[in-house]
């Protein structure tokens, strides 16, 4: 098993497509099969089932796949490091990978690649938008050099920055008669609700806030993702539980309206990298943008109802 072979099998593994791969890979497709073949038999595992429309992995193509991804990434910090240090300067370019909570990614991705576009013209921008249970395995196995993740918790190898606090609302379609601008638990505990799926840090929180007050809600559906939860509330199918960042236009423009519980509720977005494997500049880079960007992007208003966490920053 050698580098070049992971590259290959890793980008069959993306695009689920031996003729695509080889497109992008720029070599022939025959001989792209020949080296899984190759890789296939040197590790006595079927790789993936060929389909009529593509080819599909198999268990030991997911596990290889995150066991390469962690590989390629050292590699390209090694190769980085080293030309830093032997007077070549900093490289500030490459693929970063960052993993982020949907609702983060609606608020931050585009201000995001917009800026690494202007400041790091090198750098490729991979940002995954993923539910916040599953960021720690991406970062764990090597899929991402970051991760921005809701109310992360303490693991070996792992540092925790913080970056920011964000209000929790409840966000429905119409607005609420006879209540006030703050409502309580008891508000809503009738009302139908979808609410992230477990396990998910956020879900935790209004469990966590249903469980002091003795009460239960009632749960009409539940989703990882912003783009479903959403648009169940646009159509008043229920209401949720959520930060501004996860419905910016929607709140401004009044599709939805946003309550502020009377006892505040919150949840705290950090960064984390594996502490492991040393930092490129280029990861170094972008990493300091994402937090520029975020204190920026809460001076000027454009993030509402957050604060920078400045007393973990780094």
């Amino acid at each position: 098993m050698n580098i070049k072979q992971l590259k290959y099998f890793s980008k069959i593994y993306e695009l689920r497509n031996m003729t695509r791969a080889a497109e992008s890979l720029h070599i022939a497709q025959p001989a792209l099969s020949q080296q899984l073949l190759s890789l296939e038999d040197e590790l006595k595992s079927q790789l993936f089932i060929r389909e009529n429309k593509g080819v599909s992995p198999t268990r030991a193509a997911d596990f290889l796949y995150g066991q390469a991804q962690t590989i390629l990434r050292q590699l390209e910090a090694t190769k980085a490091l080293i030309l830093n240090s032997s007077g070549h300067g900093e490289t500030i370019a490459g693929k970063i990978s960052i993993g982020l909570a949907s609702s983060t990614a609606s608020m931050l991705s585009l201000p995001l690649i917009q800026r690494i576009q202007e400041k790091f013209p090198g750098i490729l921008l991979e940002l995954m938008s993923i539910t916040s249970a599953d960021l720690p395995t991406m970062l764990r196995d090597g899929r991402c050099d970051f991760i921005l993740a809701p109310d992360p918790h303490q693991s070996e190898g792992v540092s925790i920055e913080g970056l920011l606090i964000e209000e929790l609302f409840f966000i429905v379609a119409n607005r609420i008669p006879k209540v006030d601008s703050k409502i309580t638990i008891k508000n809503i505990s009738n009302t139908p609700l979808i609410l992230p799926s477990p396990p998910n840090k956020l879900r935790a929180r209004v469990d966590h806030a249903f469980l002091l007050e003795q009460l239960t809600y009632n749960l009409l559906a539940e989703s990882g993702t912003v783009s479903i939860l959403l648009p169940a509330v646009i159509n008043g199918l229920a209401g949720t539980i959520l930060p501004y960042s996860s419905a910016p236009k929607e709140l401004d423009n009044g599709i939805v309206f946003a309550y502020p519980f009377k006892k505040t509720m919150y949840r705290e977005i950090s960064i984390c990298y594996n502490n492991t494997i040393p930092s490129t500049p280029a990861v170094r880079s972008v990493m300091n943008c994402c937090v520029s960007l975020v204190a920026e992007m809460i001076e000027t208003g454009v993030w509402k109802h957050c604060k920078l966490n400045t007393s973990s920053l780094f």
